[in-house]
């Protein structure tokens, strides 16, 4: 256990120092300009229009950015040889990939927290809470996907082809469905 939460805790000071951060306040600073900008050309609903939008690029945002993250983490971890000297300590495999994606998910979360806040200024605070919430979950998901692929994948091009491609094919999982519910005759 000690082990786990060792590897967890140098996975969270490799997100603090590699600015992920810096790099969500600047995401969160031009979502909320560009939100800002439809804000002002709407016509009507201008408050719905924003709200929606700054959701849905602070979304996709997080995802890219945690999905871009750990996959470039674990390619550089490989190519400095310190996965192989991870793995050979007296410790189960287990607990290394365990840590990571402990690391990983607490760092998401903190991303997910930090991407809700600017969100509270203009939704109400019961659906900013479940925004935030579906998002940690989200992110988690992404965060084990994107630690899976790069592990068998170990390319960062691949990895992160097969992270994106899960990720848009779940994200479109429930239009697939209701077109493939859909009668041909338009009844």
């Amino acid at each position: 256990m000690h082990f786990i939460a060792t590897i967890a805790g140098i996975t969270l000071l490799e997100a603090i120092r590699n600015r992920l951060l810096w790099l969500a306040a600047v995401v969160i600073g031009a979502a909320l300009g560009l939100a800002q900008f439809l804000n002002q050309v709407a016509i009507t609903e201008s408050l719905q229009i924003q709200i929606a939008l700054l959701a849905a690029l602070l979304r996709v945002a997080a995802v890219f950015i945690v999905a871009t993250f750990i996959i470039t983490s674990m390619v550089r971890e490989a190519n400095d040889k310190v996965t192989e000297l991870m793995l050979s300590q007296p410790a189960p495999r287990s607990g290394y990939f365990l840590g990571k994606f402990g690391g990983y998910g607490v760092a998401a979360a903190l991303l997910a927290l930090a991407f809700a806040l600017p969100l509270a200024f203009f939704a109400p605070l019961p659906g900013v809470i479940a925004w935030a919430a579906s998002l940690i979950c989200e992110l988690l998901i992404v965060a084990s996907v994107s630690l899976f692929c790069v592990v068998s994948l170990t390319q960062v091009l691949s990895a992160f082809a097969a992270t994106a491609g899960f990720y848009l094919l779940s994200r479109s999982m429930a239009a697939m469905q209701i077109i493939a519910g859909a009668s041909v005759t338009g009844e």
